[in-house]
């Protein structure tokens, strides 16, 4: 990893091996990190505003799901 490479390329490199088995499916490389980070970021920004902490828990889960299902190649 280059000091140099932001995180989103430093989080490409790191699933690379997954895409080339087969376990996450081929994608362009710039769409990897928004699909796994997107909702994440966004309710996160809604939550700091409001500052619920069940909400917090309740989203872990769906949150996680939904990034592995945006991945998943199965």
């Amino acid at each position: 990893m280059l000091p140099e490479e932001d995180f989103p390329t430093q989080f490409f490199h790191w699933l690379a091996p997954f895409v080339e088995t087969g376990a996450i499916k081929r994608l362009p490389q710039k769409v990897y990190f928004p699909l796994v980070i997107g909702p994440s970021r966004d309710f996160t920004r809604r939550w700091l505003r409001e500052r619920v902490a069940s909400e917090m828990q309740e989203a872990r889960e769906p949150l996680a799901e939904a990034a592995w299902v945006s991945l998943s190649a199965r």
